[in-house]
C-alpha cells in the first residue's frame, strides 16, 4: 500500500514510555502536544525523542486504577481527565498540578459518579461530566461543585437514563446526551 505505519506499545524489555498499551484516549491540544490515556494513567509524545513521557500514573489516589478514557482540553489550557472509576482529575501541564473531583455520598454538590465515560466543553465553556450511573454532571467553576441531571422514573421531562456515553452541543445550543439502552435525551439552558 506505499505506506509506513510506526507502531508504539508497552513491553518491559523495548519501553516506549507507554505505561501501558491499552490506549483508551487521545487529545491534540492547542500547542500541538498529543496527550495519550491509558489504562495506567497519562503520558505525552515527545517528538525530538520518538518516545512517550508518562506525566500521571496509578498512585495511592485512585480508588479503582487511573483508566483515562477521554481527555478534554479546556480554555485555560488545563487537561480535564475522565478516570474511569476515580472520577475527574484536572491536570495542569505547566506546573504539574492536579485537582480532582470524586463522588461523595455526604456531599450533594460533588460529583454524581466515579464512573466517567466523556468530558464536553459546550459553546458557552461549560464542562459537561457524563457517566456510567451517575447521569450528567454540569460543572460550577465558583464553587468547585456540580450540578446533576439524572433519570427520575416519576419525571417524564428527566434524562431517559443515568447511563450517559456522549454528548454533544447542535448549533441552536440544545445539548444531547447519548443515554445507553434508553434513548437519546436534549435539553437547552437558554430556554
Amino acid at each position: 500500500d506505499g505506506y509506513d505505519i510506526e507502531t508504539f506499545y508497552h513491553t518491559e524489555a523495548d519501553y516506549s514510555g507507554l505505561p501501558s498499551s491499552d490506549i483508551q484516549s487521545l487529545c491534540n491540544d492547542s500547542e500541538g502536544t498529543l496527550w495519550v490515556g491509558t489504562a495506567k494513567g497519562l503520558c505525552r509524545y515527545d517528538p525530538y525523542k520518538d518516545r512517550f513521557v508518562t506525566c500521571l500514573q496509578e498512585d495511592s489516589l485512585t480508588l479503582g486504577g487511573f483508566n483515562i478514557v477521554d481527555i478534554l482540553e479546556d480554555q485555560d489550557k488545563l487537561l480535564w481527565l475522565a478516570a474511569y472509576r476515580s472520577g475527574v482529575v484536572v491536570y495542569n501541564p505547566r506546573d504539574q498540578s492536579l485537582k480532582r473531583f470524586v463522588h461523595d455520598p455526604a456531599s450533594p454538590n460533588s460529583l454524581s459518579s466515579n464512573n466517567i465515560f466523556s468530558i464536553f466543553q459546550d459553546s458557552d465553556k461549560n464542562i459537561w461530566i457524563t457517566s456510567y450511573d451517575g447521569g450528567v454532571n454540569l460543572y460550577i467553576p465558583e464553587d468547585d461543585s456540580f450540578l446533576h441531571f439524572r433519570h427520575d422514573p416519576e419525571n417524564p421531562k428527566s434524562l431517559l437514563g443515568d447511563n450517559i456515553h456522549a454528548m454533544a452541543e447542535d448549533t441552536n445550543r440544545n445539548h444531547w446526551f447519548a443515554c445507553n439502552y434508553a434513548g437519546l435525551s436534549s435539553i437547552n439552558l437558554k430556554r
